[in-house]
């Protein structure tokens, strides 16, 4: 596949997925789509990063063995594929039966 083959007739979107799905981590493009977490998607940093998180921790388990509390314990670096998402809560008082007939005009 070539960058001329994109306006030929026979190139379809499946073509054009193929192509951005193999870009390497550090191309412009996908420095584009993933914005400033770009570098995460390198195949040894995650990898680094487990190695930094895990060492971390031993550290802060061994230098204080007795009486180590969890929370004492460093946390692993989060990473953006982690991110939780927040849903929003609706907080509502339950209605009474009765309000609920006369809102719906059941009791006339």
């Amino acid at each position: 596949m070539r960058w001329r083959d994109i306006a030929a007739e026979d190139f379809t979107w499946s073509d054009c997925w193929a192509v951005i799905s193999n870009l390497p981590y550090d191309d412009p493009l996908m420095r584009a789509i993933n914005g400033k977490d770009w570098f995460w998607y390198n195949p040894m940093f995650d990898v680094a990063t487990g190695i930094y998180d895990g060492i971390s921790q031993l550290v802060a388990v061994v230098s204080r063995r007795h009486g180590i509390k969890k929370s004492e314990v460093p946390k692993p670096v989060p990473r953006p594929w982690d991110k939780k998402q927040e849903s929003e809560v609706l907080k509502v008082k339950p209605s009474k039966i009765e309000d609920l007939r006369k809102l719906l005009g059941w009791d006339k």
